[in-house]
């Protein structure tokens, strides 16, 4: 791959471009390292129906198929379902990332902070339970982070906490970071047996240096006639046993989790508007479906 000087930043002689990594999906995140590990560890949970992928441009694998090949060639061997993106020429960032946005203020020492993300304490480093993980990716500690895919709903924290219609407020259901990367230098992903498969993107000299990685954990793209959140309130209730936490959603339409004592505020079953106008600065309520369900996601010491 050739570069041009024109299109990339030189630093410390090396093509320096800004690398993004973007996840997709109801997930959860712990960004304090525990004993002896580094970087960011990222968590599924099972959700019925749900595979995953990892999107590079130029290569696109099925996490499926990845752990079957695992189990293919190591059939007697246990192996935990993890995987590792590494490069040597991705900066590592050995502080705490920098929340960005729009007007980087909304998000940075503000309320809205509190409620775009479902934070936790950021204390210590969290152990879900194995049994309930389906995979885990690590990567290196990003120097920015940048909330995807904003939706209005309540998490009620406590299934026995009465849903408040009056705390709906915006939730991310993604998250993009953001590294140094010298782009001359491969990117892999480390299976969980130590082998390895480049997902390098390319760096292009016609435009302007945005090469993504891009993990998407999502399911059918099947509307549910019974509930348009089903899907997002489900894994959301999978992803709160990974985190330890009893949390649900509230979408201020009448319904509760299927699969948690948590209940409705009245009797009530109101579907949003899909024509409905965000008005001005609002976000306008949007009907998920398996692949798009948009749960929000967890986080652990990033604010």
């Amino acid at each position: 791959m050739e570069n041009t000087s024109e299109t990339l930043v030189q630093k410390d002689g090396a093509a320096a471009v800004t690398l993004s990594i973007t996840f997709s999906g109801p997930l959860l995140f712990d960004f304090i390292p525990g004993f002896g590990e580094c970087g960011v560890s990222v968590y599924a949970p099972y959700c019925p129906y749900h595979i995953a992928g990892i999107f590079a441009s130029k290569w696109s694998y099925s996490e499926t198929d990845l752990w079957k090949c695992v189990q293919k060639q190591y059939p007697s061997d246990r192996f935990d379902r993890a995987y590792e993106i590494k490069g040597d020429g991705i900066t590592r960032n050995t502080g705490k990332p920098v929340v960005i946005g729009e007007g980087e203020s909304i998000f940075i020492n503000s309320e809205m902070a509190k409620s775009v993300f479902r934070s936790m304490p950021g204390t210590r480093s969290l152990c879900p339970p194995k049994d309930k993980i389906l995979f885990k990716f690590t990567v290196p500690t990003p120097d920015y982070v940048y909330p995807l895919y904003i939706d209005k709903v309540e998490i009620v924290d406590g299934y026995d906490t009465d849903p408040n219609d009056n705390k709906i407020a915006p939730h991310c259901s993604g998250l993009r970071f953001f590294y140094t990367w010298d782009g001359t230098t491969p990117i892999q992903i480390v299976l969980p047996m130590g082998s390895t498969r480049d997902i390098t993107p390319p760096v292009f000299d016609q435009v302007a240096a945005s090469p993504d990685i891009e993990i998407r954990y999502d399911g059918l793209g099947l509307t549910d006639e019974n509930d348009p959140h089903s899907d997002a309130r489900s894994c959301f209730a999978s992803l709160s046993v990974l985190a330890g936490v009893e949390a649900w959603l509230n979408y201020g339409d009448g319904r509760s989790s299927p699969t948690n004592r948590s209940h409705a505020a009245n009797d009530a079953i109101t579907d949003p508007d899909p024509c409905a106008s965000a008005g001005a600065g609002g976000i306008a309520p949007r009907i998920h479906s398996g692949a798009d369900c948009h749960a929000p996601i967890i986080v652990n010491g990033l604010l």
